[in-house]
């Protein structure tokens, strides 16, 4: 009876040995290394969005309604308003991997869009966290 059950403990011990070391092979085999691309999403005043829209280029796009758009915007900007059911929809218009420059009438709104594209794999998006009024009386470019 003894014999019996130290055959019977030592193929147990044996056995669980076994299935440790496949369960840890197994494992090692299928670890893969997962690297996040970093996101850059700045905040910038008046000065600082016009700066660096002159020294690199990137779509901008004016988040306000149809109507703020007509009454002037920055020239070349697109308007995806923010307000629009749609509105990540419309997104995909935009190419994720370049820049892009966004703003609106007060920086509120721009700011909700810029953490949506952020969440939708935007790479680089610079807000001008700042009025469109300033903007304007700065006298940096606007079109109608």
């Amino acid at each position: 009876m003894k014999r019996t059950f130290a055959i019977i403990l030592f193929t147990g011990i044996i056995s669980l040995q076994y299935a440790c070391s496949q369960s840890e092979q197994t494992t090692k085999e299928t670890t893969v290394s997962v690297q996040q691309e970093e996101t850059i999403a700045e905040n910038l005043n008046t000065e600082q969005f016009y700066e660096m829209m002159q020294s690199q280029s990137g779509q901008i796009v004016d988040v306000r309604t149809p109507e703020e758009f007509a009454t002037g915007h920055v020239p070349e900007a697109v308007n995806i308003d923010l307000r629009n059911p749609d509105f990540k929809k419309n997104l995909e218009q935009l190419d994720p991997d370049k820049t892009v420059f966004v703003y609106c009438a007060s920086g509120n709104r721009s700011s909700q869009a810029m953490n949506v594209m952020k969440q939708d794999g935007f790479k680089i998006i610079y807000n001008h966290k700042g009025y469109f009024n300033d903007w304007v009386k700065k006298g940096y470019p606007v079109t109608k």
